[in-house]
């Protein structure tokens, strides 16, 4: 069930120009132990208590249609020395952005709410639009051309929402510590390993390893296998992690990438 990963590799930092990196081995059985919970329980509640309808939080459609979704686990030590595991799912699950035991999003989730209702309310209805009219007619290509304006123009605003912080106490827009160039794809920063980071920054943890698994149905292109590790992935994660990892050697025991 379980197959090995590849470490984190050495990622490019854009702020300090040089390469950093974190180990995984130390996190591997705190994921092992979540992979049982959630294989045991169906769900993915850690606490007894939660704020939200505990269907939401079943694993089932993760077997089903919807396909699976990467989980992330960090292990680091506190300003008191103690041991700490912090936990992270990729995206939204069932629609919710927070879940209590889960690390929030890098973002402001209730500006992005009021960002983005009315716009993409919006490109929904020209989306209906568009469904009744010939793609030969001018006004559908009109409405199509809106429609991509409005996406776009969205895609920026919501990008302005993430501040990326690091170990070196520097925060920068998620457009300006992009390492790739361009515009970063949808969902950069939404990925396991950035939301565990950057917990990490905000509560002053040294991270000791982290490490990512994916779990239910197999994506369409059979990319990710159920139960199986996967280094971050190369189009949104390695082009920001180099800034998010940025001062963590200074933050960290010489022995943690065993």
């Amino acid at each position: 069930m379980y197959t090995p990963v590849t470490p984190y590799t050495q990622v490019y930092c854009p702020s300090c120009s040089g390469y950093h990196g974190l180990g995984w081995q130390k996190a591997i059985p705190h994921a092992k132990r979540l992979m049982q919970r959630m294989a045991h329980r169906e769900t993915i509640q850690l606490f007894e208590t939660v704020s939200h309808d505990l269907d939401l939080l079943q694993t089932d459609w993760l077997f089903g249609d919807a396909r699976g979704k990467m989980f992330g686990v960090l292990v680091g030590q506190t300003d008191q020395g103690k041991e700490c595991v912090c936990y992270a799912f990729s995206g939204q699950y069932r629609g919710l952005w927070s879940v209590p035991g889960w690390v929030d999003p890098v973002f402001d989730t209730a500006a992005f709410e009021r960002m983005t209702r009315e716009t993409e309310r919006e490109i929904k209805t020209l989306t209906r639009q568009l469904a009744k009219l010939d793609p030969a007619d001018k006004l559908f290509r009109q409405i199509k051309q809106h429609r991509k304006h409005l996406s776009k123009t969205l895609m920026k605003e919501i990008h302005s929402l993430y501040e990326l912080r690091n170990f070196r106490g520097q925060c920068r827009p998620l457009m300006d510590v992009f390492s790739s160039g361009g515009i970063p794809p949808t969902g950069t920063g939404d990925c396991c390993a950035p939301k565990l980071i950057h917990h990490a920054v905000l509560n002053n943890i040294k991270p000791k390893g982290m490490v990512e698994f994916y779990w239910g149905r197999s994506n369409r292109s059979e990319t990710r296998q159920h139960g199986c590790f996967y280094p971050p992935c190369q189009e949104k994660c390695m082009p920001i992690l180099g800034f998010l990892f940025c001062g963590m050697e200074e933050k960290t025991e010489k022995n943690i990438y065993a």
